[in-house]
């Protein structure tokens, strides 16, 4: 069925539902009971430019691929676990110095190996580098400390000038 779906050709389309049709009779009639442009390519006016699936999807039937034979809720919670591991991961890059040596930068943990982001409380280089190409840096990974309310806030009180030190 998937070869059908996903030729590209009428003529190959009208083949492979020809072999479907010669091996199980009811899998074709089951098939041809849908509108073609709703689950083939060639059929689509190319509405689909080409696919039929989406990314997510195949992600998760990667996910899922060794664990099908588990119950629903195991597989729900399996799918839950691998998610989470893999953005953790995704969250955790090395970045070249510019000495060439590198930092690992752990968002989740607000770490990087340089030392600067823990101690400073604010994102160092390597930080902003990979924040840069996750589309842009987060505001939880600047300390409340350094937003303009704090600092508005700081200075919002009262100040009384020194006097000279000889009065």
């Amino acid at each position: 069925m998937w070869n059908a779906a996903s030729a590209h050709q009428v003529r190959k389309f009208e083949d492979l539902m020809w072999e479907i049709r010669e091996e199980n009779e009811e899998a074709y009639e089951y098939l041809m009971q849908f509108p073609l442009d709703k689950w083939t390519i060639s059929h689509d006016d190319g509405k689909r430019w080409g696919v039929l699936t989406t990314n997510l999807s195949e992600s998760f039937n990667d996910l899922l691929k060794k664990d099908r034979g588990l119950p629903v809720t195991a597989m729900v919670r399996l799918l839950l676990d691998q998610t989470v591991e893999r953005i953790y991961e995704v969250r955790s890059i090395q970045v070249d110095g510019t000495g060439g040596n590198p930092h690992c930068v752990s968002l989740n943990d607000k770490k990087c190996d340089c030392g600067k982001w823990a101690n400073l409380h604010f994102p160092c280089s390597y930080v902003m580098k990979v924040t840069e190409r996750m589309g842009g840096l987060d505001r939880n990974f600047v300390s409340e400390h350094f937003t303009t309310e704090n600092y508005v806030a700081t200075y919002s009180g009262s100040f009384s000038p020194v006097g000279h030190e000889a009065y």
